[in-house]
């Protein structure tokens, strides 16, 4: 079909051009990090698409077709998402699944939150709206059913868990998350800003890692 659409003086144009620069690619290096705006990108269509994914999951309200203008409104709306706790209203340290207990330095009063703990109090919680979807993949997967989450679900339910146990002026520690770059732009984007990302010995090569090692906010421990 597509070819039809190509002019014979096109081809031509495109075999003088062949002839005369050839082209050369060159793969990117390991070292290259993804654009951030690509990925603030793939989190909010990752984000948009897990809340329609509880929302048709929901057994009270099931719907699984959405007009057009339907779609539009929630784009928009995720658009203008400003972030749930402003720049500076919560310190937030970052500490990732391999880093011993032990040697995280944590600042006084600092409350703890692993990943589990926070998708707990919505999977339990039968009126909450992500309760059926939750519950399903834990029938499925179990315990390690956050593993599982659709893109863009765990820093969602991050957020909302954050909203709802601390408030301006408290610090958080967050254990194990976030678990990769997209996660964490993710976050930053929608929750709040990280202040400092606790990182293991080896760790230093990892995208994640270099990433905030471009604002120095890594600890190495």
């Amino acid at each position: 079909m597509f070819r039809r659409l190509v002019t014979p003086r096109l081809l031509r144009l495109r075999r003088q051009q062949g002839l005369s620069r050839p082209y050369a690619s060159k793969a990117p290096g390991s070292e290259d990090l993804p654009s951030a705006w690509k990925m603030v990108g793939v989190a909010v269509v990752s984000t948009l698409i897990f809340v329609q994914a509880a929302k048709s999951i929901d057994r009270s309200k099931p719907q699984t077709e959405f007009s057009e203008a339907e779609f539009e409104k929630v784009r928009s709306g995720l658009r203008r998402r400003v972030t749930v706790f402003k720049p500076d209203e919560l310190e937030v340290l970052a500490v990732l699944a391999d880093v011993p207990v032990e040697k995280i330095r944590a600042p006084a009063g600092a409350r703890a939150v692993r990943v589990q703990q926070a998708l707990e109090r919505f999977r339990t919680d039968e009126h909450d709206k992500y309760h059926a979807l939750l519950e399903e993949l834990h029938a499925v997967h179990g315990d390690d059913y956050s593993a599982h989450l659709p893109k863009g679900a765990l820093v969602a339910l991050m957020g909302r868990y954050l909203k709802e146990v601390c408030q301006a002026g408290d610090s958080v520690v967050l254990l194990g998350f976030p678990r990769n770059m997209q996660e964490a732009i993710q976050f930053e984007s929608e929750v709040a800003v990280i202040s400092a990302l606790v990182a293991p010995q080896g760790s230093e090569e990892s995208q994640l890692v270099q990433y905030f090692k471009t604002v120095n906010k890594v600890i190495t421990v």
